[in-house]
């Protein structure tokens, strides 16, 4: 048994130690409606005097290669499981409550943001200026959008065309660290993408991450879209889209049935411990496993 917690303890501080920053949502809106929201997931504060986020706006004058450096303000941090809001200076008051500090170039759906750490900077004319390519080798933790090319008015996610244009951004619960592959992190489609994609001027979750009462888990079930919220959830699991009951069985993460009922608008899941849960809904023309968090 001490050889188990021993392997349990080892994996714990593995798993904590490769988690990192992310952009945990994002926002381009009417004017300058717009803002980055960095999450913390780890178990320590950040200091992010080593860390910047820079940008290319439209078509990167070098594919691949930043055209500024934004860097944080002197003394910034982000507590353990705590945000960090990046907000245009004109934004509404509604967004620029949650601001830590204000950016004026904010992405018009086109400008690329990686988050990044470390590098080293060569100030080759000697203006004391970070320019484009003067830092190199730093660590890309995450990344919205990408540094090739001109995307048009904006990149698709989650197979939702211009979705950095007009549009917020929330990532979902799922995602623990981040993710420097664009392509990966975006999807294809609501089911592989790593973001939700919500309608333009939707700031209900700005200034916290994750979500208890986010609607976060959006799937194609047969021909209709299922919505099903909160999650973590912690008494009544909700589906909203569903037209005829279906049959909703919850596993414990190694597959033992624990919960079972027909569900048309909400499942009660207040008998379950805390913990991590796989729900599979199904009728006799469709199936789908999702995975929940009891709280």
């Amino acid at each position: 048994m001490k050889k188990l917690y021993t392997i349990i303890a080892l994996f714990s501080i593995s798993f904590l130690s490769a988690q990192t920053l992310f952009f945990s949502e994002y926002a381009e809106g009417s004017s300058n409606n717009k803002y980055l929201e960095i999450y913390n997931p780890t178990n320590a504060e950040i200091d992010l005097s080593t860390y910047a986020f820079p940008s290319v706006a439209n078509a990167p004058a070098v594919a691949g290669e930043y055209e500024y450096w934004n860097e944080f303000p002197a003394g910034a941090t982000i507590a353990v499981g705590g945000v960090y809001v990046i907000t245009h200076g004109s934004a509404d008051p509604a967004i620029l409550n949650y601001s830590n500090h204000t950016h004026t170039y904010l992405s018009n759906g086109d400008d690329g943001y990686k988050l990044v750490e470390g590098g080293t900077w060569n100030d080759a004319d000697n203006d004391g200026k970070k320019d484009a390519g003067e830092v190199t080798g730093f660590t890309v933790i995450d990344v919205i959008g990408d540094w090739q090319a001109d995307p048009g008015s904006g990149w698709e996610v989650a197979g939702v065309t211009n979705a950095t244009k007009d549009h917020t951004l929330v990532r979902k619960l799922s995602v623990t660290t981040g993710n420097a592959d664009w392509d990966d992190s975006r999807g294809t489609d609501s089911d592989d993408s790593e973001w939700v994609v919500l309608d333009n001027e939707t700031w209900t979750f700005l200034g916290s991450h994750p979500h208890t009462d986010a609607s976060l888990s959006i799937f194609d079930f047969g021909d209709i879209k299922i919505d099903v919220y909160p999650n973590p959830v912690q008494t009544k699991l909700n589906f909203s889209g569903l037209t005829s009951p279906v049959q909703a069985t919850v596993f414990d993460m190694l597959g033992k049935r624990q919960l079972e009922s027909k569900v048309t608008n909400t499942l009660d899941v207040s008998s379950l411990k805390s913990g991590l849960y796989m729900v599979e809904i199904k009728n006799e023309n469709s199936a789908k496993v999702f995975n929940i968090l009891k709280k």
